[in-house]
């Protein structure tokens, strides 16, 4: 179910407006609880950094992802 979540947080990560609203809503937090409670799922962390390297589309974002982690 996490793994599908992260899919379509990449496909919905397409301009900042729907970045900063999917940020402002607490995601990384509660993906980074999801990866907490499963540290061995190699796929599951790399659907993570997927859509994080999604979320990142310029300096600007990057930089707010960053601080949010």
């Amino acid at each position: 179910m996490v793994g599908y979540s992260l899919e379509c947080l990449k496909k919905l990560a397409v301009d900042e407006v729907a970045v900063e609203e999917i940020l402002e809503q607490g995601t990384i937090a509660s993906l980074e609880a999801a990866l907490a409670l499963h540290p061995n799922n190699e796929k599951l962390h790399k659907q993570y950094m997927e859509a994080l390297e999604a979320f990142a589309l310029n300096g600007r974002m990057a930089k707010q992802v960053g601080s949010l982690m």
